[in-house]
């Protein structure tokens, strides 16, 4: 099974926590990335490898090349 990085950040982009998870799909990654809050968050994101999966709320590329740009 795939191993997929789950980030919670808060909504400045904050990391908050980070973990990662073998799931069958991105689907069954997106559903325990809910599952697993521990905390409310305002952004989710689950990874695998370089490339985003899912993300909450959804942000245009723009916007994430913006935040690239500030934190890294």
């Amino acid at each position: 099974m795939p191993s997929f990085e789950i980030y919670y950040r808060e909504q400045d982009g904050t990391l908050v926590e980070k973990f990662s998870v073998h799931c069958a799909s991105p689907m069954h990654a997106k559903v325990m990335a809910h599952a697993m809050k521990a905390r409310p968050a305002a952004e989710i994101e689950v990874w695998l490898g370089d490339a985003l999966v899912y993300e909450r709320p959804y942000r245009s590329i723009l916007e994430l090349e913006g935040a690239r740009a500030l934190f890294g």
